[in-house]
């Protein structure tokens, strides 16, 4: 499999995989995040769609592994998470979905976790709610590209990555994982395994529910949500899908958690929710699950402050070695006027990675990107192996916002 696209976006993410945790917050200021041609993502689509095929829609894993909740375009909760532990050696990762949507920065979340997912890191992609063409279409994701390409081609090509996400997977043969949660039409799992990749009908029932459906101390066993969405399910009917596929418990996401965690009916079901501050700044923390054989660990973080995208700094990589002739995307000023980026080059250079800006007016330029030996430097050099020379366009983007939908109530 060609995996040029995931390769080459990596690279571009060296400098942020290595800035210090202590410093997440600088990321989008200090340290500017990449922006990518619609060739380069098209081509990401494609490498991801090409693995994701043959895996099966009901994954198998095995713990030690850490299980990541609803992330919503929160890209510094989605370092943070990553900065303790390096997903190609040191740690497997689970991510239960909701990778859009609502936050700022769905674009790159979702890049940058396919991009790993394509080089073969220890990372498994859920099919969440918001991975769906209708509902992306509408809470932010579709807009958020739109601001920055003229067409719907790179929107379409995500959408085609998430009709070949798996639904579920399973855990030490003893823990479903799952967006939503169960269904009064899932009795044995096997049904889930029975469903044909790509999967464009999620308005069928089962599908719908293991997307929508949430847990209730109401109802013991299923009854429709309040908002008629999808079905709620109880202790009964939670105890009793466990015994007849001989599992232990639930693990789940799709729900605001004000801890980061929940636990519903004395631990069959947990709910992890890993976008802090996601109603407002502080109001929530940020949570993973740590399964570990039949202990289950977390790992909380405090909430971060909420970058708007308006505000940060962005720059364009170009794999221009690929293409007869350079492919541009105008950058804006934070005022929303146009402007010529100054250009530079990534080079490596023994066993580190510099951003070199070019001279301007016989200056050195202001140069914000130092040498980290963060942890993060392990990773780039593991995964990098190829001298390459790439072209980078600097510049700020101006996002062109949209009225958002409220919260109607903790389902995300």
């Amino acid at each position: 499999m060609n995996t040029d696209a995931s390769d080459f976006i990596l690279t571009s993410y060296k400098q942020i995989l290595n800035v210090p945790v202590d410093q997440i917050m600088t990321i989008g200021s200090d340290t500017a995040f990449p922006i990518f041609s619609e060739s380069t993502l098209s081509d990401l689509c494609k490498e991801a769609i090409q693995k994701l095929t043959s895996e099966p829609m009901v994954v198998e894993l095995q713990s030690p592994i850490k299980v990541v909740g609803d992330l919503h375009g929160s890209i510094h909760d989605l370092l943070r998470i990553l900065s303790n532990q390096d997903p190609f050696d040191d740690a497997s990762f689970l991510f239960l979905g909701d990778y859009v949507d609502r936050g700022q920065f769905s674009l790159e979340v979702i890049t940058l976790l396919l991009a790993f997912y394509c080089q073969n890191a220890k990372i498994t992609l859920l099919r969440g709610n918001h991975e769906v063409s209708d509902i992306c279409s509408v809470y932010g994701f579709k807009s958020e590209i739109e601001s920055v390409y003229n067409n719907d081609s790179v929107f379409n090509s995500f959408v085609s990555v998430f009709n070949h996400l798996p639904l579920a997977a399973i855990i030490d043969d003893s823990i479903f994982c799952v967006h939503g949660g169960i269904s009064q039409r899932l009795s044995e799992i096997q049904k889930i395994k029975q469903i044909p990749k790509p999967l464009t009908n999620v308005n069928d029932r089962l599908v719908h529910d293991l997307l929508w459906s949430h847990p209730s101390s109401t109802y013991h066993l299923f009854a429709e949500s309040i908002r008629g969405k999808s079905f709620t399910f109880g202790v009964d009917a939670t105890t009793r899908f466990l015994e007849q596929n001989g599992l232990k418990a639930i693990l789940r996401a799709h729900q605001y958690c004000e801890d980061g965690l929940k636990s519903d009916f004395t631990g069959l079901c947990i709910t992890v929710f890993s976008a802090s501050s996601y109603k407002f700044d502080g109001s929530n923390k940020s949570a993973i699950v740590v399964v570990k054989g039949d202990n289950y660990g977390r790992e909380v973080y405090e909430p971060l402050p909420r970058m708007q995208r308006n505000n940060a700094q962005f720059f364009t990589m170009h794999r221009k070695s690929r293409f007869p002739r350079s492919e541009s995307i105008t950058l804006m000023n934070s005022s929303g006027i146009a402007h010529s980026p100054s250009s530079g080059c990534l080079n490596r250079v023994g066993s580190t990675w510099n951003l070199m800006r070019t001279k301007k007016d016989g200056k050195e330029p202001n140069s914000n990107i130092a040498n980290s030996r963060s942890y993060h430097q392990n990773i780039v050099q593991s995964i990098f192996t190829k001298d390459k020379t790439h072209h980078v366009l600097l510049g700020r983007y101006k996002r062109n916002t949209k009225l958002m939908p409220t919260f109607l109530e903790e389902e995300c």
